[in-house]
């Protein structure tokens, strides 16, 4: 569910883990470090070992339980193991080798278990990174219910980043503890995922669906008075996800939540403008989220002011000192959020289609500022690019990248601009096809240097609806499987069913790009 978390979180989360603290039941501590025998019959650490001690006072609570243990501990005993035990699984752990409730498979995500029995607390592993119990925002929920929902969000998450410093909620399970509105936005994620997938009268799902609410106003009142940019930023965009796919509990998807959460940004920006790399690309990771899905998103009422929704994120972008560097090109490959704030425009377009006289005069506007850039030529060196077979002459480098992303994304900003003046005035296009051709001999190129990456997603859809040709489509399909991988089989899956129905012929005709004005099927395209 969260593949390509990279692209629209920012990343860049700076937590500092706690040094570990080491614990062995066969020697001291000492003795493990310069790995030495140690003598088993004091197994003391080494703090205390320095200070003469006979007997180690090393804390009980990081102990872990004898291996002999066989049955459960009772009483007072057992409620402290409890606690321990209902801890998040740690990140560096298999989830899939833990202790987990017994329930049958449905869905993507797994069917809920029953209430959680004591027996099964207690048996868990205890987690060496937070104990959740202790956060003030969820002592109102049991033990039992809290690890699910827990573990159903950590499921849909796990293994979706790419190190620990890059992650955003992975890897960070003991900050959950430190700050609320990771509790609270993790809570309302797996909350969210069981309400869908359980059947209405439920039991969990009515502990879901108030643990939803709780955790959303929790995380919005930890929201107004949060000092830290790097919690509210990421919270808020985790919120984004969550809510235009799947909706608010039992609410369909609505643009509600987004709207409040670009308010979020420019409210909290304009107050303290981004003076960091993280906090740039946390800004850089709204406007391309926003974008990249408006295209896609369930048909509603659009308000004609949302045209320029993003113009004031851009201005603050632009206006900031501080700098992206590598990251820019390593996310998107060199592409500003100026090319994103088109790509969305352009799609508003689409889904105001046929356009008034008004509308007409954004789009020559717009189709000005895409001329100015002259791409023909970076598609045309690459389709020209000789291939001798060797390894080194089907590498890119980094201009060749960035020349090429930029060439597919106005592209397909032209194929846009000839599609809605054709569906406006009903006449039939012309010149499209030849940019379609141009496209897709740079995607053939970039499979040919095995170069992918999901931010070339977008302009890849819209150079591929009118791929006439077997071979074209051939090309556009084997692309697409190499996004699979970063961008998660859901997502590929559901730009092929799109592309299949583009294709499709009707009395020797195919739809191609007009498919784009049958909002009905590209709200289903998961990006």
């Amino acid at each position: 569910m969260f593949a390509g978390f990279e692209l629209w979180s920012g990343g860049l989360i700076q937590h500092v883990p706690k040094p570990r603290r080491f614990r062995s039941s066969r020697g001291c501590l000492a003795c493990r470090r310069i790995k030495k025998k140690c003598d088993e019959q004091k197994p003391v650490c080494g703090s205390c070992q320095r200070r003469g001690r006979q007997t180690c006072e090393w804390p009980e609570s990081f102990a872990e339980p004898p291996s002999s243990q066989t049955t459960p501990p009772s009483g007072a005993a057992a409620q402290c193991h409890a606690r321990i035990s209902t801890g998040v699984v740690a990140a560096s752990c298999d989830v899939n080798h833990d202790v987990q409730p017994e329930s049958a498979v449905v869905g993507e995500y797994g069917a809920p278990s029953a209430s959680l029995g004591p027996s099964l607390l207690t048996s868990m592993r205890p987690s060496v990174c937070a104990v959740l119990p202790q956060s003030d925002s969820m002592k109102w929920l049991s033990e039992s219910h809290r690890w699910e929902m827990l573990q159903r969000a950590n499921r849909a998450i796990h293994g979706a980043y790419i190190d620990d410093h890059y992650s955003i909620l992975v890897p960070a399970f003991p900050t959950l503890v430190e700050s609320s509105s990771y509790t609270n936005a993790w809570l309302a994620l797996g909350a969210v995922l069981l309400a869908k997938h359980l059947p209405p009268d439920s039991q969990l799902a009515q502990v879901a669906i108030h643990c939803h609410t709780k955790a959303i106003h929790g995380l919005l009142e930890h929201l107004r008075v949060c000092k830290v940019p790097a919690q509210w930023a990421v919270s808020t965009l985790v919120l984004l996800h969550i809510f235009e796919r799947y909706g608010d509990t039992c609410q369909a998807p609505s643009d509600a939540h987004a709207k409040s959460i670009r308010t979020v940004f420019l409210q909290r920006y304009n107050e303290h403008p981004p003076s960091t790399t993280a906090q740039l690309l946390q800004l850089s990771s709204l406007i391309y989220r926003v974008a990249v899905i408006n295209m896609f998103r369930p048909l509603s009422n659009d308000d004609p002011a949302d045209y320029h929704c993003l113009d004031e994120h851009v201005a603050i972008w632009s206006s900031s000192r501080a700098s992206t560097g590598l990251w820019q090109h390593s996310l998107w490959i060199g592409l500003t959020p100026e090319v994103f704030n088109l790509m969305f425009k352009l799609s508003t377009l689409v889904r105001l289609a046929p356009l008034t006289e008004s509308w007409l005069s954004k789009l020559d506007q717009l189709e000005g500022e895409i001329s100015d850039r002259d791409v023909d030529p970076a598609l045309s060196s690459l389709a020209e690019r000789k291939d001798d077979g060797s390894k080194e002459s089907s590498i890119l480098s980094l201009a060749e990248q960035s020349d090429i992303a930029h060439g597919l994304y106005y592209c397909a900003f032209r194929i846009l601009v000839i599609r809605i003046r054709a569906f406006t005035s009903g006449r039939p296009d012309e010149g499209a096809q030849q940019l379609t051709y141009h496209g897709i001999q740079a995607l053939h190129k970039l499979i040919q240097a095995n170069f992918a990456s999901m931010t070339l997603l977008w302009p890849a859809i819209i150079i591929s609806l009118d791929a006439r040709k077997a071979e074209e489509q051939s090309i556009s399909t084997s692309f697409l499987s190499r996004l699979e991988s970063p961008g998660g089989a859901r997502s590929i899956a559901s730009v092929r069913r799109l592309l299949g129905v583009a294709w499709e012929l009707h009395d020797g005709n195919m739809l191609g790009s007009d498919v784009l004005f049958q909002h009905e099927l590209t709200a289903n395209v998961f990006l």
